[in-house]
């Protein structure tokens, strides 16, 4: 804690930072110093078929492994500490390791052509990739370090006696609810602090499709005509071919926010020197989205 727990009001909870000061003589004072590390690994392989005459395939994989203590490019010297998730002091980086905002750990690519008869093409493209990471936090300054969102949320124990009963009341709902895509990792690790980017979105899947038709009329001249269909999921379904979201960020170098607030603080116990908190039932339930399927009918004619 940065805050005496005797200026925390007990009605909010609210922490403030002007508390925290050592010397009033100052409103703050920060200083510059990098502990900031990163690594990243990455493997492609690609593969060719010709399985039958008329058919041809090419498939290529991506895996890649990015990984570091702070990721953050925008836009103050405070960013770092407001952006990094952390149990306890936001400037000691030791304990949040892990995945980076960026990792993405696969990526799939697919095509196939088939010379179907008549003389007419066909050809599929298929893209998926694995989810982003994020983390579950408390949406409140609960340490007075003026950073709202970048205190781990500890993942209290619905079978507990001690967890408050509104509290358990509200992870029993998490857990049981299957489209919480954190409920799997909030129930392996119920009774401990959650952490930094160890939860990840699911997969993101997309096909496009062309049929291709050449003619050749009046000697030399070619027509060709070409029907292309562009995320063929969404047109069978509008769930699939989407994508599920994170909350949006601030710029083109941060453009989601890997962080999900499980608790919010309700108030605090002098007497106890414990918050109260209320429980985001839905902290893993992300929207989805998706570009919209397109179709378009195209014409050539060369000579």
């Amino acid at each position: 804690m940065f805050v005496p727990a005797a200026t925390i009001p007990a009605a909010t909870g609210t922490t403030d930072v002007r508390n925290a000061v050592s010397n009033t003589a100052f409103a703050r004072v920060v200083a510059l110093e990098s502990y900031a590390s990163a690594t990243a690994w990455s493997l492609t392989a690609e593969a060719n078929f010709r399985p039958v005459q008329r058919v041809l395939a090419d498939v290529g994989y991506a895996w890649s492994r990015a990984r570091d203590n702070s990721t953050y490019g925008c836009c103050l010297a405070l960013t770092a500490t407001r952006s990094t998730p952390v149990a306890q002091d936001p400037r000691d980086l030791s304990s949040s390791w892990a995945a980076s905002d960026l990792d993405a750990r696969h990526r799939v690519v697919g095509t196939g052509v088939l010379i179907a008869p008549w003389g007419i093409e066909m050809a599929v493209r298929y893209r998926g990739q694995s989810g982003r990471p994020f983390s579950l936090v408390v949406d409140c300054d609960i340490n007075g370090d003026e950073a709202t969102g970048d205190d781990l949320a500890f993942l209290f124990d619905p079978e507990n006696p001690a967890t408050d009963a509104t509290v358990a009341a509200s992870m029993r709902k998490l857990l049981a609810n299957p489209s919480d895509v954190a409920a799997e990792y909030v129930r392996a690790h119920v009774g401990a602090i959650s952490s930094r980017n160890a939860i990840y979105t699911p997969w993101t899947h997309r096909v496009d499709m062309q049929m291709l038709k050449s003619l050749r009329v009046a000697g030399r001249t070619n027509i060709s005509v070409t029907v292309d269909l562009f995320n063929v999921g969404h047109l069978l379904n509008k769930d699939w071919g989407a994508q599920f979201l994170l909350p949006p960020g601030i710029s083109s170098q941060s453009p989601v926010v890997n962080r999900i607030g499980l608790r919010r603080v309700t108030g605090f116990d002098q007497a106890t020197k414990r918050y109260k908190y209320s429980v985001n039932e839905s902290a893993g339930v992300l929207s989805k989205t998706a570009d919209p399927y397109q179709a378009q009918l195209g014409s050539k004619v060369g000579w």
